[in-house]
């Protein structure tokens, strides 16, 4: 990341568009996307891949270790 003239911001590259853009130092953590109109089409490619089940190969081996981890504690509390 390279520092504009300030040293409170800093350059990122959105996650969507692949543009950089300038974004304060104590938020550039959290900043993913250069602008609103950004994040909603992001979010809405996301949403529409959702629906048409796009993502199932990626998201069921998430479900399936996620409903792992549930049971493994739902059988350790039920013994206390």
């Amino acid at each position: 990341m390279a520092a504009y003239a300030g040293p409170s911001s800093v350059c990122k590259e959105c996650i969507w568009f692949g543009r950089p853009f300038r974004v304060w130092r104590w938020f550039s953590a959290r900043a993913k996307f250069c602008t609103r109109q950004c994040y909603d089409a992001a979010r809405r490619a996301f949403s529409d891949a959702l629906a048409n089940g796009q993502l199932e190969g990626i998201l069921a081996e998430e479900r399936e270790r996620a409903k792992a981890a549930r049971l493994k504690l739902m059988r350790e509390t039920a013994w206390l």
